[in-house]
């Protein structure tokens, strides 16, 4: 049940944050105040969301006496700290990988690249699908290069 307190403590300071974004937003020009904007008010809806399906969920427990998962009642630590260390670190390789790739090749390239080389893998998406992931995401990269005159990182290389 604690762990449930401290989600909701959490999403409400997203829901804070967010919303101190999406304020700060309206004080910048019309073209610079798009991308804090959509990305404040998109957080705020999530996290008013989050807060609401947590709280309902807190109060059902709390109403029957139960917990909110059989999780909690286990001990944490029977996971070894070795294979958590292994993910900690085969995540943080992911994520330094498409910096790395960013620096050499620009970002589009990089994004197209490293989802394609994630999406394949760590999911068991097909090539259709994978295809079709990184046409969207460029897609949708392009259209906001285009609308919003945003000015991606280019690569050393390229």
């Amino acid at each position: 049940m604690i762990k449930l307190k401290l989600s909701i403590v959490f999403s409400v300071i997203l829901f804070f944050i967010f919303a101190s974004v999406t304020w700060r937003s309206l004080d910048f020009s019309p073209t610079a105040m798009y991308f804090p904007l959509v990305v404040g008010v998109a957080g705020i809806l999530l996290s008013a969301i989050n807060i609401l399906s947590q709280s309902r969920s807190f109060f059902r427990h709390k109403r029957q006496g139960t917990t909110p998962n059989d999780q909690e009642n286990t001990n944490e630590y029977e996971i070894p700290m070795t294979h958590k260390f292994k993910v900690a670190a085969v995540n943080f390789l992911w994520v330094a990988s498409f910096f790395l790739l960013i620096f050499l090749l620009g970002f589009k390239i990089a994004a197209a690249s490293f989802i394609t080389a994630f999406l394949k893998k760590r999911t068991d998406f097909n090539w259709l699908a994978i295809v079709l992931s990184v046409v969207l995401i460029i897609g949708l990269l392009i259209t906001f290069e285009e609308v919003m005159t945003l000015q991606f990182p280019q690569g050393i290389l390229i």
